[in-house]
């Protein structure tokens, strides 16, 4: 009997479901030593004050992002979860289910399927970070499944692409242009008018119009009003400039995606291409697409790839970008080649071919090379991924919870305390401060307050989550050189001079702790330094 239940156990114990257990257990030993950061914070802080109406009609217009990951963490808060235990507990589930359907759908081979869910956004960057792109690798995965049914059974396809959607603004851009080829395909050139009637009946006109419908709303909700803080710092690109961005989006993001190193300390999207580094960068990424394209050339998918790739490139270039949406080209492609792979009629006709022009020896060759460009291709990200993981087990990745334990050790409460303001300097010519802004370290570390400890912070609502409205309403000034100077100061570069004339952190304050944050990103580290003053005069009480 018990051998029997142990044959039973050891046949339905298959390498997909060992590899989700791994998956499991290694990004929670990992979470469990991350420390919640500023992005991961402000979506906790924004479900856990703010009411549905204020997300759907203000909040999402200066975040860019529809209002789904919100209201995911929403009854987290209602039922008193901690705010880095729900972010925390979500996104590791929705990120197992993600790599479960992978390993149950995807037409990968074995050595794909084992080692793909462990490299670098799969695994660190969405799986252990907690933010809503882990709903778009969810996405991404259940639109690659429902692939091959979905002119038979479109409303799983187009419920999938709205998990896309919902999740970031990039996403709506990729469905958008998925949606395009595939209405296109519905269409009889040689009698247009009979195949728009015909189409008008189907159950796939009727699941695109419901997600158009919806997209119109997500797009009128993050549609960024004039004050929006992206609106008003957003530089104004040059053609050339823009001309460079568009080709670092089509080709070299999309090598950084899997494995080429780049935008380490870069925030953005560089604006020239002028060293030998980057010329390299360059010409492996165009290589790189080069056999992307083929491929899709060879499976009749080139123009299905090209129209959404093309779209999300100008918009990432022409909009704000950031080092974490590479990882959106990397879900994308994945589905590509996804769907390819489901084509076996395809791969036994390329198969074909191949063996006509090379003899055996060659042919084994040639499958050696292939095989090694893939696991050099998997094995640096996922090295990425170890070197992730480790260094945010030394290390301390945000120190919001150490901004909040010094507060709590001190008993700083009951203080006024300062945050730096954000400064928005992108020239000279174009230098201020915004007065809502508060430093990003402090915003996280509201994650362990019941309320805003910082008097300068968000001065007319006080609420915690950061409004990416840009305020220069100085009258405030007034108002707090009444009340006095702050007992301490929490950031760098704080302008106390502008508020209190003849003052300065330099003559009137004294450093008296330094915080280090270190940022992981894929094998190296980004230190950023967190001072924290005391008025001089308070000195003796400490």
């Amino acid at each position: 009997m018990m051998k029997s239940s142990l044959k039973s156990i050891k046949k339905n114990l298959s390498y997909e479901w060992l590899v989700v257990f791994f998956y499991t257990v290694l990004v929670i030993l990992i979470v469990l030593k991350h420390e919640i950061w500023f992005d991961e914070a402000q979506a906790w802080l924004i479900a856990d004050e703010a009411d549905l109406k204020t997300i759907v009609g203000t909040i999402t217009h200066n975040e860019g992002h529809p209002p789904i990951w919100y209201m995911l963490l929403m009854p987290f808060s209602a039922m008193g979860i901690k705010g880095d235990i729900a972010l925390k507990i979500l996104n590791i589930a929705i990120m197992v289910v993600s790599v479960a359907i992978f390993e149950k759908k995807a037409p990968f081979n074995k050595i794909i399927k084992i080692l793909l869910p462990f490299t670098y956004f799969l695994f660190y960057q969405y799986g252990v970070i907690s933010r809503p792109y882990c709903i778009m690798a969810l996405g991404f995965m259940l639109l690659s499944a429902f692939y091959k049914e979905r002119e038979e059974k479109p409303f799983r396809y187009v419920l999938s692409m709205l998990l896309i959607c919902a999740s970031s603004t990039y996403g709506i851009m990729v469905a958008c242009g998925i949606c395009i080829h595939w209405l296109f395909e519905s269409i009889n050139f040689m009698d247009i008018k009979k195949s728009i009637i015909d189409f008008f009946k189907t159950n796939k006109f009727k699941s695109l119009l419901v997600l158009l419908i919806i997209n119109i709303a997500f797009v009128i909700m993050v549609m960024p009003r004039k004050d929006t803080y992206a609106i008003v710092v957003k530089p104004h690109y040059s053609l050339g400039t823009m001309i460079i961005r568009i080709i670092y989006t089509l080709f070299i993001v999309p090598a950084n995606a899997f494995f080429e190193y780049s935008y380490s300390k870069v925030y953005g999207l560089p604006m020239t291409i002028n060293t030998f580094t980057r010329v390299i960068e360059l010409i492996c990424g165009i290589i790189f697409m080069l056999i992307i394209f083929g491929y899709m050339y060879y499976n009749k998918k080139l123009i299905e790839f090209i129209i959404p790739y093309i779209m999300i490139s100008i918009f990432s270039a022409a909009a704000y970008f950031m080092v974490h949406h590479i990882g959106i080209y990397n879900l994308y492609i994945i589905y590509m080649l996804w769907i390819c792979c489901e084509n076996k009629v395809k791969r036994t006709e390329l198969i074909e071919k191949f063996k006509k022009h090379f003899d055996e020896k060659q042919q084994r060759q040639i499958q050696y090379f292939r095989y090694a460009m893939v696991l050099y291709g998997l094995g640096i990200s996922i090295y990425w991924s170890i070197m992730a993981s480790i260094n945010d087990i030394k290390y301390p990745y945000a120190i919001g919870k150490e901004i909040a334990d010094f507060v709590n050790e001190y008993d700083l409460t009951e203080y006024r305390i300062m945050s730096r303001w954000e400064d928005l300097r992108y020239s000279d010519e174009n230098a201020y401060y915004d007065l809502n802004r508060a430093s990003m370290d402090c915003i996280s570390s509201l994650l362990y307050f019941d309320e805003n400890i910082y008097y300068n912070m968000n001065y007319k609502t006080h609420v915690k989550y950061r409004v990416h409205i840009v305020d220069q309403d100085t009258s405030i000034y007034k108002t707090w050189e009444e009340e006095g100077m702050p007992d301490f100061v929490f950031g760098e570069e704080t302008p106390v001079n502008m508020v209190f004339p003849g003052k300065s952190l330099e003559s009137d304050y004294t450093l008296i702790k330094v915080l280090y944050n270190n940022k992981c990103w894929k094998s190296e580290i980004n230190k950023e330094r967190f001072p924290i003053y005391i008025r001089n005069d308070l000195l003796d009480e400490f």
